[in-house]
């Protein structure tokens, strides 16, 4: 039955937590001279946080269209003014789905194929995204220092096993100086981030006799606010409503400014810095992301001509 992989209760007793550091490397080009990508995603078992290592930046603004450069390959940067977009976003590689990270979030699926598994949530995806906008929490701010280890919840869905199973904290991983990061809570269900997110460690269960307390899961990202616009993709599989949310700012743009365009830029790069970060290998979302930036990068490009 589809419940074994998107029940809310769930069976894990002993969950074993790793240490250190998961890095995903796509292997220079020497043609071209390219820099390696490298995202490191490290887990602290004390503190319980999870840390993506910032990827790169793309800059929202500029002065004039003769400080934006569109290189061949590389990553987005800002350097003394001067933007540098690459022509195609960097796929690197990332590690297969973890049988372990499924089984510490439901140990039923010890024998389900993982095929199975993800089109099982597929067809589920839109009822759990339902049962996350139905859930409700008292989140006063947090700071990365005072996250609680749990959270009560309460839910107006009429279906409990498509409840959330966890919390996300979400903060940035690189803060303003001086600043501690603000945080943004986010309903998730372990068996969807077990099932998609390959740099993630096991997740810790939530209590199974208790469905209205989730465990938080404090997540670092380089980019937490288009975090809604990947989960989305995680639940759905949807690349054409992917793609549609991804060009949204410009198709409802008056202007295709290079301001209005970097901005789009810069949010689909926080798309792609986040799916580095998470270990995301799914073709139709690369599909679309490439297809995104590539529409927006001739816009720009038309703009400069």
């Amino acid at each position: 039955m589809l419940a074994t992989a998107t029940r809310t209760q769930l069976a894990a007793k002993s969950i074993r937590r790793p240490t250190g550091a998961f890095t995903a490397r796509r292997p220079t080009q020497s043609s071209h001279r390219r820099a390696l990508a490298t995202i490191t995603v490290r887990y602290t078992p004390r503190r319980r946080i999870i840390t993506a290592t910032r990827v790169s930046v793309l800059a929202t603004s500029a002065s004039v269209n003769n400080n934006i450069r569109v290189v061949e390959s590389g990553l987005p940067k800002q350097n003394n003014g001067q933007i540098r977009i690459p022509r195609k976003l960097v796929r690197p590689a990332v590690r297969g789905i973890r049988r372990e990270a499924l089984l510490s979030v439901d140990s039923s699926l010890a024998d389900v194929p993982l095929p199975y598994i993800r089109d099982a949530l597929k067809v589920h995806g839109s009822q759990m995204l339902t049962a996350i906008g139905n859930t409700q929490a008292d989140l006063p701010t947090h700071r990365t220092s005072s996250l609680p280890k749990t959270i009560t919840v309460s839910s107006t869905s009429t279906e409990d096993s498509f409840r959330p199973t966890h919390m996300l904290a979400i903060h940035s991983n690189s803060p303003s100086s001086g600043q501690r990061s603000q945080v943004t809570f986010h309903p998730a269900h372990g068996a969807v981030l077990a099932a998609t997110c390959t740099s993630l460690p096991n997740l810790p269960s939530s209590p199974s006799s208790t469905p209205s307390i989730l465990p938080v899961i404090p997540l670092s990202l380089p980019s937490p606010s288009t975090f809604p616009t990947l989960q989305h993709y995680l639940y759905t599989s949807d690349s054409r409503s992917f793609l549609a949310s991804l060009l949204s700012p410009v198709a409802t743009s008056n202007s295709n400014s290079t301001p209005a365009l970097l901005q789009s830029l810069g949010a689909i790069n926080g798309v792609w810095r986040n799916t580095c970060a998470l270990g995301v290998s799914d073709e139709g979302l690369w599909n679309a992301l490439d297809a995104a930036w590539e529409t927006v990068l001739g816009a720009l490009e038309s703009v400069k001509a």
